[in-house]
Order: structure tokens, then C-alpha cells, then sequence
């Protein structure tokens, strides 16, 4: 269900653009499947040394587009939230 969201999300923000989201492979999708979202977060690598954090991404920027399309930036990698 949340990937499903996260589809329907990236669609709707790719629908208000003129370009096309580029997908590993150099495929150009305005209708990515979850599946082809999730996969491009894989390249995502957080590496953190002591309290410091890093994003690494081996795709380039259609990945940190991707996470904008669904509504999200970066940091939700380098800053994620902490519960009691």
C-alpha cells in the first residue's frame, strides 16, 4: 500500500512537468511503477561517521527528483526521525 502511494504521488507531480523522470537503464517514464521508484532508491548509500551523515548516490539527480516528486527531500536520509 505504501509503494502504491509512493507511485501515485510521483505520477500526479510528473503530470504538472514537461520532462519525463529518466529510470535506471536511461528509460523515460511520466508513469513509473513503484517497483522502478523503489529500485532507483537503491542506489541511495547513507554512510555516517560519528554524528555526521552522508548521501552517496550512484544515479545522479533523477534519484533526488524522484524523492522531490513524492514530496520528500534528501534529508529524510541524513536526518531521520528518532522515537522515544
Amino acid at each position: 500500500m505504501v509503494a502504491a502511494y509512493l507511485e501515485y504521488r510521483v505520477r500526479k507531480s510528473l503530470e504538472k512537468e514537461e520532462n519525463p523522470l529518466v529510470l535506471p537503464g536511461k528509460r523515460k517514464s511520466t508513469n513509473p511503477t513503484a517497483w522502478a521508484l523503489l529500485q532507483m532508491f537503491d542506489y541511495l548509500l547513507v554512510v555516517k561517521q560519528g554524528p555526521d551523515r552522508a548521501l552517496i548516490n550512484y544515479h545522479g539527480p533523477e534519484v533526488i527528483r524522484a524523492l522531490e516528486l513524492a514530496g520528500f527531500s534528501k534529508e529524510i536520509y541524513l536526518f531521520p526521525p528518532i522515537f522515544p
